[in-house]
């Protein structure tokens, strides 16, 4: 997330991102109904979405009646997620978990980070985990790739350089450091919510 590349690659891209804004918004869309029927999610009203990217999973949120904010490092993306949410009242702005947030401790019921945690080495994934605890109340959801692989992903992952392969057997255990325990709930063929409860 902080790696320099990865950064100018995500700018660069961020148009090419849009172009799939409401398939993305649709699919976590239901990826919340389905979340919301395992997870007592009552009384919940405001979720951090970090590494928002071009905002999809900040307007799935929004539609289910949440005050949401989204943050992404790549000033690209966000100008891509204020477009394609104008008008919807969602915050949208630039910053990097890494290197901390501006918000006070306990700003937001949810903090999720989806897509955002197998791209980066081990020790920046921990600084990332203590930063979204430190915000949330509630719930910290890393909504990320399980055990499921593909050759097409793998060859993906390798060309981002991403920590695809590592993260995905180690992730549990890394959030077991910060959480006292991790829930798992599948969300898709590829996709898991890894669930630390603060």
């Amino acid at each position: 997330m902080t790696d320099p590349a990865s950064k100018g690659l995500f700018g660069r891209i961020a148009p090419l991102y849009s172009l799939f804004f409401q398939h993305q918004r649709k699919s976590h869309g239901g990826v919340l109904d389905l979340a919301q029927q395992e997870i007592d999610m009552r009384g919940f009203k405001s979720v951090l979405d970090v590494g928002c990217g071009t905002g999809a999973l900040c307007a799935a949120w929004h539609e289910r009646g949440y005050k949401v904010t989204g943050v992404d490092q790549e000033r690209r993306m966000v100008e891509v997620a204020r477009r394609k949410n104008a008008g919807s009242g969602i915050e949208f702005l630039t910053g990097d978990v890494i290197h901390g947030l501006p918000f006070p401790d306990r700003s937001f019921d949810v903090v999720i980070a989806s897509y955002v945690a197998h791209g980066l080495p081990s020790a920046q994934r921990h600084v990332m985990y203590g930063e979204m605890k430190r915000l949330a109340r509630n719930l910290v959801i890393i909504h990320d790739f399980n055990r499921v692989r593909s050759g097409l992903l793998d060859f993906i992952e390798a060309m981002e350089g991403s920590d695809y392969l590592r993260f995905i057997e180690v992730v549990h255990d890394e959030m077991l450091t910060h959480f006292s325990s991790v829930e798992l709930l599948e969300v898709g063929a590829r996709a898991t919510w890894y669930i630390g409860r603060v």
